[in-house]
């Protein structure tokens, strides 16, 4: 384990001096998701400037939801970037580079990139935080539920990709999925009525990346705190467990190329 995090943090630090070399490039780019973040925040500042709430939704309990979502997008993207690549990695059979080396597949193939570019939404999230004004109560429980959900995001990615050792190419698929999942949670949640709120808890579900983690910060419930890491291991476990029984399906391509 103690390996794996040292290998781990180095190949961080090396990704993160490569992306630097073109640091241009790199603030262009989160500067842009910045933007593109912003558009999402005058849309909300608008909408309840009109509307004072949604049911019981408020601009404040909106602007959480969206701070602890994107700032859990970032660290999934920034540190984990190449979960979402899994599907195309397997079909085009460049899984034998990562089989190469003597540590955990699965580990360095979603640490593999670093997409640093996603910092931007990471940055984001925290100036949204501090929009609001949070006190130390608010903070802890802000990192957790940012925490598990880059966790949710990363194993969610896993599982779509690894879907690719059965169904063949769903890369394209995988990343629509995960995006609208994601693009879901940014949405106050009572807007969802019935069959589709069960479905956004259970088979999309968007509902632990955004209003459960919402309910821990503003009412401190213990029973959203257990179903949030319940939620977050089972994924988890399902996750890795689903990759390494497609692994036993792979066939090699014999194709053997350097990752830059």
């Amino acid at each position: 384990m103690k390996s794996n995090l040292k290998f781990i943090s180095l190949l961080w630090k090396y990704s993160m001096k490569s992306v630097l070399v073109y640091r241009v490039n790199f603030i262009i780019q989160a500067g842009a998701t910045v933007v593109n973040n912003s558009i999402y925040f005058i849309f909300w500042l608008v909408f309840f400037s009109k509307i004072i709430s949604v049911e019981t939704y408020s601009l404040n309990d909106m602007l959480m939801q969206f701070s602890i979502v994107t700032a859990a997008f970032g660290i999934a993207y920034v540190f984990f970037g190449n979960s979402s690549g899994i599907a195309g990695i397997v079909i085009n059979g460049e899984l034998d580079y990562y089989m190469l080396f003597p540590r955990n597949i699965l580990l360095y193939l979603v640490t593999a990139k670093f997409y640093l570019s996603s910092m931007g939404d990471f940055i984001f999230g925290v100036l949204i935080l501090f929009y609001l004004q949070p006190n130390i109560r608010t903070l802890l429980p802000w990192l957790f539920c940012v925490i598990t959900g880059a966790i949710i995001i990363v194993m969610l990615n896993v599982i779509l990709g690894s879907l690719s050792f059965w169904l063949g190419n769903v890369d394209q698929l995988s990343r629509v999925i995960s995006e609208a999942i994601v693009t879901f949670s940014l949405y106050p949640n009572n807007i969802y009525k019935g069959v589709i709120k069960i479905v956004l808890l259970t088979i999309i579900p968007s509902g632990y990346l955004g209003n459960i983690p919402l309910h821990i910060i503003q009412d401190g419930n213990l029973i959203y705190f257990v179903f949030l890491i319940a939620f977050t291991f089972m994924i988890s476990f399902i996750g890795v467990s689903l990759f390494y029984i497609g692994l036993k399906r792979y066939e090699s391509s014999n194709l053997f190329s350097v990752n830059m």
